[in-house]
């Protein structure tokens, strides 16, 4: 049984960081009985909670051992664990491109003295549009990655052709295999709207330009009687700042909830969700949304493109507000007239994703046993 190791800044402690928390502990749902796997990651979350009796019960499993790095640790210290972390392992997986201490240090580490095999999943950071936000940072890294020959011993696993199209304008030529994410089962929640007074629309995600809350905000601000309700890490607090004065200069009104608690949300109470994303190799919130039955208004750089795109009841942003304002027009006609048939819609979509779940696994397994 080959020992692996999954590698993620933030895993366990909480979900304010966003997707991969969700991606790993799916994976690791699926395959845990089929590898000797263990995870590493810092012992806090992305809001920097530190207690260590606030491990999620839910990232937990019995048979996967949980490694976390305190604070304090020297420099020195830090790159000991790692090597030491790679030579007791057969395989690594790293949930990210751009993390100085949790995916580059692996590289650099293994490069220069154990040359085994490393799987980065970038998790969207290598699309054009997440390439855009600090684009000279991301460039100067990437020239220094390339400059090196760092992706020797990497194989990149993708979890869309998207991602993989937009990984090869970077990486001409590289090892890589493309499998898409596992999904938890639809929650599979009552299809009864509540009754409302104003028309409340959901934001569920973390705040920052990539994610197009201000577009967001923007183009509801044009309907009357709208109330968005924003749940999600703060991210980049001058982003967030330009969003607050922008609904304060509108008749919007934008509630802060705090950070992504699913069970404290009732998506019957909103008509629909809306994530101006610039690029998404999953978009778990979206999968969160439809899973709940809540119609979902998302960019168009994301795996759900072509099924959203094939229902009345949710809308891909072009982001031409003239064509977006339209195309909004036609979709709140149409899911007020039809609440009910708008939810099965939604749910309909991500039960044909969770249908795919076995086969992922399956897959999953064969490739953490051959790389």
């Amino acid at each position: 049984m080959r020992k692996v190791l999954i590698i993620n800044r933030f895993y366990g402690y909480g979900t304010s960081s966003g997707g991969p928390v969700f991606s790993i502990r799916n994976l690791l749902r699926e395959i845990s009985t089929d590898h000797k796997i263990s995870t590493f990651s810092l012992s806090e979350d992305f809001e920097k909670t530190t207690n260590i009796s606030s491990v999620n019960k839910d990232f937990v499993f019995p048979n996967i051992e949980n490694i976390f790095e305190g604070k304090g640790l020297s420099f020195f210290s830090k790159l000991y664990k790692r090597y030491n972390l790679i030579k007791n392992n057969d395989l690594i997986y790293l949930n990210s491109f751009f993390d100085i201490w949790f995916t580059l240090s692996f590289v650099l580490i293994n490069t220069l003295f154990l040359n085994k095999t490393l799987v980065i999943s970038p998790r969207g950071e290598l699309m054009r549009g997440a390439l855009s936000i600090h684009k000279h940072r991301k460039l100067i890294f990437i020239f220094l990655f390339k400059l090196l020959n760092l992706n020797r011993f990497i194989t990149f696993h993708f979890t869309s052709n998207d991602e993989f199209i937009d990984a090869l304008l970077i990486f001409p030529s590289i090892s890589y295999f493309i499998l898409p994410n596992m999904v938890s089962k639809p929650a599979c929640r009552s299809n009864q709207v509540s009754s409302r007074s104003s028309i409340r629309v959901l934001y569920l995600s973390r705040i920052t330009p990539k994610k197009g809350l201000l577009y967001a905000i923007e183009l509801l601000s044009n309907f009357p009687s709208i109330s968005l309700d924003i749940y999600g890490a703060i991210d980049d607090f001058d982003y967030y700042s330009k969003c607050l004065a922008l609904s304060n200069s509108t008749n919007i009104i934008c509630s802060y909830k705090g950070h992504m608690d699913l069970s404290n949300i009732n998506f019957n109470d909103y008509v629909f969700s809306i994530l101006p994303t610039h690029g998404e190799n999953f978009g778990h919130s979206i999968y969160d949304s439809l899973s709940n039955g809540l119609p979902v208004v998302i960019g168009a750089s994301t795996p759900w493109f072509k099924a959203v795109s094939n229902s009345k009841s949710s809308c891909i942003l072009s982001f031409n507000k003239d064509s977006d304002l339209n195309s909004l027009k036609s979709l709140f006609n149409f899911l007020i007239s039809n609440p009910e048939k708008s939810r099965e819609e939604s749910l309909k979509i991500s039960y044909n994703s969770f249908k795919l779940n076995d086969i992922h696994s399956r897959l999953y397994s064969a490739y953490f046993d051959n790389l």
